[in-house]
Parts: structure tokens; sequence; C-alpha cells
């Protein structure tokens, strides 16, 4: 609004009276600074602006709208209007489309079976769990009489390596049956009691015990005579 009067406020009066400074700048010397690298060409730039394009600035002298005045609150528009007529039928001649005629050319209507229960294997024994039962009597988990009391006992008494059963022959009297005569070996003879019994003794064999290492067997051998070795009848005079 510079160019309308009073439209912008007044400068103070230093402002008009003091001319522009040229102290620590060249500018007003020639020749000083280096030339301008791209020098502007003398052509009406367009760039960021459309005033080239035609129409596409507002002109609101020259265009005048023909509408009728109306409150721009509730504007009122009138819109063109068409009159919608029903087609015309086409004459009927054939369905060309329709096969009804044709046996096997449309697909048969489909069934529906009730659907099966692909989890339940009731039908297969053994596949399910039993039915729960309770307990006729009740349970106490202290009670250990089922583990502790007598139970069943057989009255045969038997060896387990050569057992004997109770048969009855054909005659209907029980005999026993199990031994076989020659299936156990001999007994060993019985062991000599009494003081007659060399059983595990060697001191009768000469050579048979442990003698004491480098003095060889005479280590335990007894001398059949001893002499004295301060007598000496033997020596005249």
């Amino acid at each position: 609004t510079m160019d309308i009067d009073g439209a912008a406020p007044k400068l103070h009066g230093s402002k008009q009276v003091n001319k522009p400074q040229f102290h620590y700048t060249n500018v007003d010397i020639d020749r000083s600074a280096p030339k301008q690298l791209h020098i502007g060409l003398e052509k009406p730039e367009y760039g960021l602006t459309n005033v080239d394009i035609q129409g596409s600035q507002p002109n609101i002298v020259k265009f005048q709208t023909k509408r009728a005045g109306h409150n721009p609150l509730e504007p009122t528009y009138q819109l063109p209007q068409v009159e919608k007529r029903p087609p015309t039928p086409p004459k009927y001649i054939r369905d060309n489309i329709d096969i009804n005629d044709i046996d096997g050319a449309r697909p048969k209507k489909a069934t529906k079976y009730a659907e099966r229960d692909t989890l339940n294997v009731y039908d297969i024994e053994g596949a399910a769990a039993k039915k729960f039962k309770p307990r006729s009597t009740p349970y106490d988990n202290m009670d250990y009489s089922d583990i502790t009391k007598d139970q069943f006992k057989s009255k045969r008494n038997v060896d387990p390596l050569n057992p004997v059963y109770q048969v009855k022959d054909d005659n209907g009297k029980v005999v026993d049956y199990g031994h076989i005569p020659g299936s156990m070996p001999k007994r060993l003879p019985q062991r000599a009691k009494g003081p007659t019994s060399m059983d595990l003794f060697t001191n009768d064999i000469e050579g048979a015990q442990s003698g004491t290492k480098g003095l060889g067997p005479f280590a335990n051998k007894q001398r059949s005579t001893v002499r004295n070795p301060i007598q000496a009848e033997d020596i005249d005079g």
C-alpha cells in the first residue's frame, strides 16, 4: 500500500534527510568487485507465475455473471433436467440361451447330506475311555490293609529244583508224580569223624609245606640228633 497516500505510517524525519552510508563497502566504485557470473537476459521470467496463461487469473471487470441475484448463504442453482422414458421392449422371438429342453445339459441339483462328525470314535470298540464308575466303598489313603493283610498261600510244600505233584492215575488213585530216577547226581561220601580224619592236612607229607625263602626245606625240618657244643670229652687231655 505504498502507492496509497496515508495507508502507511509516516517515517521519521531523520530517515528522510539522512543519505545512504557507504562505509566499509565499495559498491559505489566501478570495477571494484568481480563480475556477475550469470548476466541476466532481457526476457520476462515466468517462473512461479501464471500470468502468461490466458484466463488463469480473475478478471472481475470483464466477466459478468448472468445468474439472478441470490442469497450466498442459501444459494439456489438451476440444474439441467432430463425426461426419462422407459425403454421399448424388444420383440420376443425365441430365447436362444434356454437349454431346458436338452436332457443332461444342466447340472443336477446339489444333494445335501448330513455332516458326519469326524472326531467321533464311539462306533469303534475300545477307542474311547470307559465310563466312570464310582467306587462302591469309600477310599481311605491311610488304609494299607490291602497290602498288609494275609494273602493267598499255597498249601503245597515242594522243592523248586525237584518238584513233586499229586495227580490221579487211571484208577483214580492219588499218586506222587515228578521225581525221575537217575536225574540227580549221587551224593558225596560222608566225611570221616574223629581224630583219624586227615582232610586238608599235609603235615604227614614231607616237603608239602611252605619254607622260608633262602633256607630251603631245612627251615621246617627237624634235626635227628642234637650235639652239645660245650662237650669236650672227645678231645684228649
